[in-house]
């Protein structure tokens, strides 16, 4: 399988992240997949042992936020250009900020997408401007995502499956924590063991066209907005204190 890991950074940095990434690349390597990096600092696609595959041409116009703009255009053009050089079975990726041109990498691709942390808590320690895009163009790269995988050991009630819900995404996860009440089998997306081994979560992945299901990722949705819409639930915690106070 001909994997190609989409980076931020220039693979050849020796920072705590690019580490991670050859640690998860070289795992892959060992179970007999190809692995390339596609830099998206550098415009260019590297192999395994970090040579230079196919050479691009970054840009970097420091012109306030119209430089901000023309770079990420560029950016996305080229890097979607990229993507035609070799015939990936698979992208890897972190969650970042959307690309105009990377919906066409989405369509084309299975895309697998790491989201370690609440993006838009985190975009807000950027500057404004940074987090409002962020805010207004996520369900561009979210509406792609065909499924949300949760994989944790234990765990309490996720926000992030919430988050993944309320953008219409099913869900596969482990019984464990309130997961159980939050994934539906069948419904909503797919409820694995209490202690699911890789070929329990492969086989999940193998329904990848039950997850497009358009009933299925509304499902999802309805779940969301009835049981775990901040707004609606806020409103009706208060109204029930209200309702209390009153008749105490």
């Amino acid at each position: 399988m001909k994997i190609a890991y989409l980076i931020d950074y220039d693979i050849t940095s020796n920072n705590g992240v690019i580490q991670k990434i050859l640690q998860q690349s070289s795992q892959w390597a060992k179970k007999g997949h190809t692995v390339y990096f596609v830099s998206l600092k550098r415009l260019n696609i590297y192999d395994q042992d970090q040579n230079i595959i196919y050479k691009g041409k970054s840009l970097n116009i420091k012109l306030g936020r119209l430089g901000t703009a023309i770079n990420l255009l560029y950016t996305s053009f080229f890097a979607y250009k990229l993507f035609q050089k070799i015939d990936f079975d698979i992208i890897y990726m972190r969650y970042r900020l959307y690309m105009p041109f990377f919906t066409k990498v989405l369509k084309r691709y299975h895309v697998v997408m790491e989201i370690n942390s609440d993006d838009v808590q985190e975009y807000k320690l950027h500057s404004k401007l940074t987090h409002l895009y962020n805010k207004y163009t996520r369900d561009f790269l979210l509406k792609h995502i065909d499924v949300f995988i949760n994989v944790s050991e234990s765990e309490g009630v996720p926000v992030s499956i919430m988050e993944a819900m309320s953008c219409h995404i099913p869900i596969i996860a482990p019984d464990v924590g309130g997961i159980k009440d939050m994934v539906i089998d069948e419904y909503n997306g797919i409820l694995l063991s209490g202690d699911p081994d890789i070929n329990e979560i492969a086989v999940g992945l193998e329904k990848i066209e039950y997850f497009k299901n358009s009933k299925i990722r509304e499902n999802a949705y309805a779940l969301y907005l009835d049981k775990y819409n901040a707004k609606r639930n806020y409103e009706e915690f208060i109204n029930d204190c209200i309702k209390v106070e009153a008749t105490s």
